[in-house]
């Protein structure tokens, strides 16, 4: 049996790894407005997001929440 990946799907799998690559060098202070909704558009999860910031779940989804509905 032989499987073809989408070259897109690699693309946009490696763009997701390099930015939890760059969530690691940052801490949640660091984001602002602007970042949290670009990360929740490339679908980046409120868990995903805590734990790649170290930071505490409850305040990523008070944070996410407030700046994600404006």
């Amino acid at each position: 049996m032989h499987f073809q990946i989408d070259p897109w799907w690699l693309e946009q799998h490696k763009e997701l790894h390099d930015i939890g690559v760059w969530l690691r060098t940052k801490t949640f202070s660091d984001l602002d407005a602007q970042d949290m909704q670009q990360l929740k558009r490339r679908g980046f999860s409120d868990a995903q997001l805590s734990s790649l910031l170290g930071a505490c779940l409850t305040s990523v989804c008070a944070c996410a929440c407030t700046w994600t509905l404006g």
